[in-house]
């Protein structure tokens, strides 16, 4: 049995929980979602991410592209950046 995870329950969704608010549109080739984070009170940033999957010889393509305004220097671009390329480099090893 292959691993699956069933994303037709989060169409639509707004989850109030560490970020302000969450919501998560098609799931076709691709999951959209997009945020606010807040710490203290303080919003650091707005963020639209989206994640597509596409056939390619071989296998799948998977395609992160996450668009986000950073306010006051709160938060540097450049560590989030750092932080999700981290994470989607173990996503890979994980997959080999």
């Amino acid at each position: 049995m292959e691993p699956s995870f069933d994303v037709t329950s989060l169409y639509n969704r707004r989850a109030v929980n560490r970020w302000e608010r969450t919501s998560v549109g098609d799931l076709t080739e691709r999951v959209t979602w997009s945020y606010n984070l807040f710490v203290g009170g303080v919003k650091l940033s707005s963020s639209l991410t989206v994640v597509e999957l596409t056939t390619v010889d071989g296998g799948t393509r998977l395609t992160f592209t996450e668009t986000g305004a950073f306010y006051d220097g709160h938060e540097k671009p450049e560590l989030r950046e750092q932080g999700t390329g981290w994470l989607l480099d173990a996503l890979g090893k994980s997959l080999d």
